[in-house]
């Protein structure tokens, strides 16, 4: 849902955070996608153990959308379709988009 709502809206977002998901059509998504998608920071994370959605085809359409022109910063952690270890990345990436003080 980041992907898709995030990639095509107006709207002035500090950023965007995905976890485990995907998109439906990269292709689209890219001709489709907004001025704010392209200039605010973005966050997905993915694991590569992922029973749900296989973390192989998140991260092939995630290359295209960085080749794109689309600023995903993609991380991927060694856990299933949970959050867990990437926690403390959404934490700094929270902080960081809204120009918070480091928690700490």
């Amino acid at each position: 849902m980041t992907l898709e709502w995030g990639g095509r809206t107006e709207r002035p977002l500090a950023g965007f955070i995905g976890v485990s998901g995907y998109c439906y059509d990269p292709e689209a998504l890219l001709s489709e996608a907004s001025g704010v998608a392209r200039t605010r920071p973005w966050l997905v994370t993915h694991g590569t153990e992922d029973e749900v959605l296989p973390f192989g085809v998140t991260a092939a359409q995630v290359r295209t959308l960085q080749e794109g022109g689309l600023p995903i910063d993609f991380r991927s952690y060694p856990k299933t379709h949970t959050i867990g270890p990437d926690l403390e990345d959404i934490r700094a990436g929270f902080v960081g988009m809204f120009g918070l003080p480091p928690v700490g």
